[in-house]
């Protein structure tokens, strides 16, 4: 019975947010609260990303949760678009925002992904998991996007830490929970966490496994 009510809220989860999802992609580009916090913290994601975790953004696969924001900075770098596969549960946003970027948009939620497991180098989420506000369906998303990370792969998260969310204007703060290191580890148990707290948000990286050194290096490195 407990197994069915987490699950039935967990789904009701989900079409709360992909409602209030369609409602803020229909906002102009760059103004919705999506593209408003990625543009606060792309840049940190980017260095995250290009500095400390991977060699050669050509070489990898990266799946990206939501905008498809970091996929146009991503490919700007050199990573081919066949390699760059973005999803978001509101089809608006996703089309608006890989369309013209040549990513094919794939409409689904993060806990149930279209993709094999062990597929990509790199699995990008900004800006999503604070917009979860129900624990069960955090975790499920979790445990998804590990599925779908390489063994060797790399999940990146960055949102709001605790108690920023109080600063927003009450419809946001309402629809926003930040997170910290204790809900990472119960969002992906057993994984090593590198995290990050930067002003108002934090950089997370999330690993199955020990890094022996970047990821995506070039054939025969």
């Amino acid at each position: 019975m407990e197994r069915r009510t987490l699950s039935e809220a967990a789904g009701r989860e989900k079409t709360r947010l992909e409602s209030w999802l369609v409602k803020e992609r229909r906002k102009p580009p760059g103004n919705s609260f999506p593209d408003l916090f990625r543009g606060h913290v792309l840049e940190a994601a980017m260095s995250t990303v290009t500095t400390r975790l991977v060699a050669d953004i050509a070489q990898c696969h990266v799946l990206e949760i939501g905008s498809g924001d970091l996929l146009h900075r991503f490919m700007e770098l050199g990573l081919p678009p066949g390699q760059a596969s973005g999803i978001d549960p509101a089809p608006y946003g996703l089309v608006r925002s890989t369309a013209a970027a040549d990513i094919r948009p794939v409409q689904a939620h993060p806990d149930d992904l279209p993709f094999p497991d062990r597929t990509f180098d790199l699995v990008v989420a900004v800006g999503y998991f604070m917009h979860v506000l129900d624990r069960h369906l955090q975790e499920l998303i979790g445990n998804e996007l590990r599925r779908v990370a390489k063994e060797d792969g790399i999940i990146l998260t960055v949102d709001l830490t605790p108690g920023n969310e109080l600063r927003l204007p009450p419809y946001y703060a309402y629809t926003t929970a930040g997170i910290d290191i204790d809900d990472l580890e119960r969002i992906f148990p057993d994984s090593g966490i590198d995290y990050e707290p930067l002003t108002d948000y934090s950089v997370a990286v999330i690993r199955s496994r020990p890094p022996v050194g970047k990821e995506c290096l070039p054939d025969g490195v």
